[in-house]
Formats: C-alpha cells, sequence, structure tokens
C-alpha cells in the first residue's frame, strides 16, 4: 500500500519512461515544443493569448467542414484581447509528486499516525 516503497515507487521509472515517449509523440503530431517540466505554465498574457489563436488554427484544420464555432470564438478572443492581464499575475505554485503522497499530506496537513496501515 505504500506510495514511498511499495509497487506503485518500484514502477515509477518504468511509467516516467512511457509518459515522456507518449508526450513527446503527441507534441510531435501538434509540430510545436514539449516543454521539459510539464508542470510549468506560461503565464504571460501575451504568450497564452497567441498559443490559444494559434491552437484554434489547429482545431479548424481538423474540422474540414463545421468551424463556425471556433470562428465565432477566435473573432471574441481576438476582439478581447482574452488572456491579456492589465497586472502580471503571480507565479503559480507548482505541485510535485512528493507534496502530494500520503505520507507528505500527513506530515503537512493531518495527523495520521494511528493509521498502522498506512505505510504497510
Amino acid at each position: 500500500m505504500s506510495y514511498v516503497a511499495g509497487l506503485f515507487a518500484q514502477k515509477e521509472d518504468e511509467r516516467r519512461i512511457l509518459r515522456n515517449k507518449k508526450r513527446d509523440q503527441f507534441f510531435a503530431e501538434l509540430a510545436i515544443e514539449r516543454l521539459v517540466d510539464p508542470n510549468h505554465l506560461e503565464t504571460d498574457g501575451k504568450e497564452q493569448h497567441k498559443t490559444v489563436l494559434e491552437l484554434i488554427e489547429i482545431a479548424k484544420s481538423i474540422h474540414d467542414k463545421e468551424t463556425s464555432g471556433l470562428e465565432a470564438l477566435q473573432s471574441s478572443l481576438t476582439a478581447l484581447m482574452f488572456g491579456i492581464p492589465v497586472f502580471s499575475p503571480p507565479k503559480i505554485p507548482q505541485i510535485t509528486l512528493g507534496s502530494i503522497t500520503p505520507e507528505s499530506m500527513q506530515k503537512t496537513h493531518f495527523d495520521l499516525g494511528w493509521m498502522d496501515w498506512l505505510d504497510d
């Protein structure tokens, strides 16, 4: 049951290799560059706006006939400059696997010492 020393942790390297392979394949098919850190979010409004409009263009190329909804969205986003904030947004705190394991949650938020079975 342990996320630290059990089967889950033992297979982490194998799963990471598979995840990275699938991510590389996904982004290669879209012809866009994959971030090294998948949890890193670009918070610059101008970059977000540009990226969203690029994604809409990709979606329009996939949907040959019915693109009226995408065109309406593209038009609205272009007119509103949606995503470009007046003030720079703060950096979003990154979640890591280590911070969300049951052991970490126990230390940070709860006293689960009475659960003897938690790390069996």
